[in-house]
């Protein structure tokens, strides 16, 4: 600590912090560009410029970058006071001769940094009457607009896109007055982190192309703090709508979780709420309906008609204060609830929070020594990938175990000379045991983070990942331990729930205890179609909420529609263990809360469901939750309780059918149809290691045909782990299989049809 003068007003700082640092947390404004709190000091702009009082007698001031400049106590700077106002103006002006000053036009006004720092160094008169510099504008994909001739030169997105984010399809070409910033050539990005460039960007040179489709000025916006529904992570988020519809969502700082950065998952998954197909009115396919009935006196008479017979299924994709809510109403009409739609998640999502010790923050996982990484860490968790990166960067040592194609492996292959190790997740427990950690036992190695994904592991696995945490625990080394779980409220959903909970609705159904099931959210017949599409014809009553039209939606009697996160509020609990509330940014009309469904199907009103919420809160308080800076947190040494007796047959000979996963996908991400455009795999196709497809008989453009009756044709990829067969989320549904299976060889084959 010590203390810097800035026009005579005292200023602390901190040890390493420079004086615009300082100055900007000391709530002093002063002109910027290139300096951004992730992305450090560049020096570049010369925006920030202070005149440096002499120390000595005899010594002149001198005009300093702040930026560049370490604090030290003691030290005097003239900010208004002196030269340097003048020097920002001159500069300021500069950047200007080359702008296109569209204002009016730019989808960043209103919210420009640029626009900022000209109104702040007083710059408001052109006097440049030249011709201006201009440039030809690039095609970036579905996702980003760029417009090049708003360029300033600042190098943010450079800064950001090569050393932080590590990409490596984008740069800066030429030098002097002919500088642009461009991909190689025209295209989408290939980072999972390409949007960020638009918040990087102090000008409007990168903007959001999603949000320019139904575009509205920032100060025109309804918005709220809201947490991202994509995975697990729970990044702070700010939904911004208007007249009834999502416009943009824009990353919310929060120093424990996401710093700075969002996903392009967690920015542009979101409008699967402008789907076209969205369900947004109620339907009734199936049941005579009064003319005089409203859609909940129907539903009543109907839930009072299957009282002691009625399922409800949640999903781990929906937020804490859902699961409460439908818990009170299978209470109230003598049902069983689950927020699992297959035994096997609650198993793995159940196992992975016993094996969860101190689980690390983002910022826990960028300042590690080094890591140990099992499963596509950057498809189930991008920003946990984004933390990941820094170590990359510093190279520090990382292992990582992989079976389909990710991002990070090839990262850590190139960039950091770590080890990656290809194999098939039926063999992981194996690979684990006998990991070679030797790199890891260096004496500067004090704090390691161990990172599983949990939709890619078997219990064996898991269990193997405990045992390597005891293994590399000592006194000198603090090894934090976590999951990237299966759904955004995975945690939650654990929680609440009783143990079993998803194997006991499915028996009750399969032995005709259940005949009426209520959905919201989860979508049995199609990601969960191997174990519930057999059930369709016991269940005389399907009801169903949701926000995407899934092939549940397609099949049911009733249908309602469901407010998004974004459309209501609610509490999410992430893998840390976090409680994180959320709120209402905007209302869309015609569309239902799960809490409004509830209260109408209910004697409780809103009112009194909230009330019995936050008394379970405050027991669940006193029981399971830490409180310190951070927040809420559960106490997961307190959870170490949440088990499951439940579990199934794992067969070992065969090849395993692995789900093909992408930085983007994601169950309602899909339905973003500008994201999902850049989804590089293929539906309705399976892909095969060519050792694999030798095994099998076939090649690209063959046909591989399953015991349920569907075929797939081949595409052979080499990324493929050997003994996988690689095939997305909808195909899984499609071939009525579940992810991580084994299938001996006699169920798959090259036939015409099934033997």
């Amino acid at each position: 600590m010590g203390t810097i003068y800035i026009d005579d007003k005292p200023v602390e700082f901190e040890a390493g912090q420079n004086v615009l640092q300082a100055t900007l947390k000391a709530g002093i404004d002063i002109t910027y560009f290139c300096y951004h709190e992730a992305l450090g000091s560049a020096g570049s702009c010369r925006l920030c410029a202070m005149e440096l009082e002499p120390t000595k007698k005899d010594d002149k001031s001198r005009v300093v970058m702040s930026c560049m400049q370490v604090a030290q106590d003691g030290q005097r700077y003239r900010l208004n006071k002196g030269s340097a106002d003048k020097v920002r103006q001159h500069v300021v002006e500069y950047y200007m001769t080359r702008h296109p000053h569209d204002c009016p036009v730019c989808d960043e006004a209103g919210h420009c940094h640029l626009q900022d720092m000209t109104i702040l160094s007083r710059q408001t008169y052109r006097r440049y009457d030249g011709k201006k510099q201009t440039f030809p504008d690039q095609e970036m994909g579905p996702l980003i607009w760029n417009t090049a001739n708003r360029c300033i030169t600042c190098y943010r997105c450079a800064r950001f896109y090569q050393n932080y984010a590590l990409g490596d399809d984008f740069g800066v070409y030429c030098s002097g007055q002919k500088t642009t910033f461009r991909r190689s050539e025209p295209g989408a990005f290939d980072s999972p982190f390409s949007g960020n460039m638009i918040d990087v960007c102090p000008t409007g040179t990168f903007t959001d192309k999603v949000f320019r489709r139904k575009y509205s000025r920032t100060w025109q916006l309804e918005k709220a703090t809201s947490v991202c529904n994509h995975c697990s992570t729970g990044c702070n988020t700010e939904p911004g709508g208007r007249e009834g519809t999502l416009r943009r969502i824009h990353p919310m700082t929060n120093p424990h979780i996401n710093p700075h950065f969002i996903c392009d998952r967690g920015r542009y998954g979101e409008h699967y709420s402008e789907a076209s197909d969205r369900p947004l009115k109620c339907i009734i396919r199936k049941g005579a309906k009064n003319p005089y009935d409203n859609i909940y006196t129907h539903l009543t008479r109907c839930l009072k008609k299957a009282s002691g017979r009625i399922g409800i299924l949640s999903s781990e994709h929906e937020d804490l204060q859902t699961h409460y809510m439908l818990k009170q109403l299978a209470v109230h009409y003598k049902g069983i609830f689950s927020p699992f739609i297959l035994p096997d998640t609650e198993t793995r999502t159940r196992s992975a929070i016993q094996a969860t010790q101190l689980p690390p923050s983002l910022p826990d996982i960028e300042t590690a020594d080094a890591a140990i990484i099992l499963g596509s860490l950057t498809e189930a968790a991008p920003m946990m990938d984004l933390a990941v990166r820094q170590l990359i960067a510093k190279q520090k040592p990382i292992i990582m175990v992989h079976a389909v194609p990710s991002l990070l492996a090839d990262l850590i292959q190139h960039r950091n000379a770590g080890e990656v190790i290809s194999a098939t997740p039926k063999n992981w427990h194996q690979v684990i045991d006998h990991l070679d950690t030797s790199r890891l036992s260096d004496e500067k190695v004090k704090k390691i983070v161990l990172l599983g994904v949990a939709g890619e592991m078997d219990v064996p696995a898991i269990n193997a990942f405990s045992r390597l945490k005891e293994k590399l625990s000592q006194e000198t080394v603090t090894v934090q331990s976590g999951f990237a779980l299966e759904g955004a409220n995975a945690m939650g959903a654990a929680v609440i729930s009783n143990e079993n909970s998803a194997h006991e609705l499915l028996e009750a159904i399969q032995k005709l205890y259940v005949d009426t099931l209520i959905v919201c959210g989860a979508d049995p017949f199609g990601e969960g179609a191997a174990e519930w599409e057999p059930l369709r014809n016991k269940i005389r009553q399907l009801i169903v909420l949701d926000n995407i039209n899934t092939e549940t939606v397609k099949q049911a009697d009733i249908v309602l529609p469901l407010a998004t996160w974004s459309e209501r509020c609610g509490y999410s609990v992430n893998y840390e263990g976090r409680v994180q509330p959320f709120e209402q940014a905007y209302q869309r009309s015609s569309v239902i809360s799960p809490t409004e469904f509830v209260a109408h199907l209910t004697p409780h009103s809103v009112e009194a469901l909230y009330r019995q919420r936050d008394v379970w809160l405050t027991q669940l308080s006193a029981q399971l939750v830490i409180s310190d800076q951070m927040g809420i947190q559960l106490n997961l040494q307190q959870l170490s309780g949440i088990k499951n007796t439940y579990s199934s047959h794992i067969e070992t000979e065969g090849l395993q059918l692995v789900k093909l996963p992408w930085h983007g996908g994601g169950v309602r991400a899909d339905f973003a149809k500008e994201l999902a455009s850049c989804n590089p795999w293929k539906d309705h196709y399976v892909y095969l290691h060519t050792d694999t497809a030798k095994q099998l008989n076939v090649t690209t453009g063959k046909q591989l045909h399953f015991k349920s009756g569907a075929s797939l044709e081949v595409l052979c990829d080499n990324r493929i782990t050997k003994d996988c067969l690689a095939v997305t989320p909808l195909t899984l549904g499609r071939i009525k299989c579940k992810a991580n299976i084994v299938l001996p060889l006699h169920q798959i084959h090259t036939g015409e049809t099934d033997q």
